[in-house]
């Protein structure tokens, strides 16, 4: 019988730029989230007792009647959701169409496609055909009121 330790071959040394590695401020961060003594005040860190595991677990089986709902989608997201959420605006008084809103599937998506506030004006998206503004963008024209 062979022992684990020699059928299975030694990893290669480290490099010296792993080596070199610091780690990061939030992985230390949450390192200090698994001590039993801390309580964690992070916003994205609610306390999981307080989850609503039934709510969860009922809107991911409504969600997964079909298996095209785990597919990709286009960049600007899906034309059915953008416009039932282009409704509730609507109906709330701010007239929108599905062509007015992008829809994301997270964060990393959102900072290719956003240019980040007070950026050159104009400044567009690769995966869109039309220039996005940036939020804080200087204009010669008055504010709307």
């Amino acid at each position: 019988m062979t022992s684990l330790s020699t059928s299975i071959p030694a990893l290669p040394p480290r490099s010296t730029r792993a080596g070199r590695a610091k780690t990061s401020p939030v992985r230390d961060l949450l390192a200090l989230t698994e001590r039993p003594e801390v309580i964690s005040f992070a916003g994205g860190l609610p306390a999981p007792e307080l989850f609503d595991l039934e709510g969860i677990r009922a809107a991911y089986e409504a969600a997964l009647v079909s298996p095209a709902v785990l597919q990709y989608s286009t960049s600007e997201g899906n034309v059915r959701l953008r416009e039932i959420v282009a409704q509730r605006y609507t109906d709330d008084g701010l007239p929108t169409t599905a062509s007015d809103l992008l829809v994301t599937t997270g964060s990393q998506q959102v900072s290719d496609c956003w240019p980040p506030p007070c950026s050159t004006p104009a400044t567009s998206c690769s995966s869109r055909s039309r220039a996005i503004s940036p939020p804080c963008r200087r204009s010669s024209s008055p504010a709307p009121e």
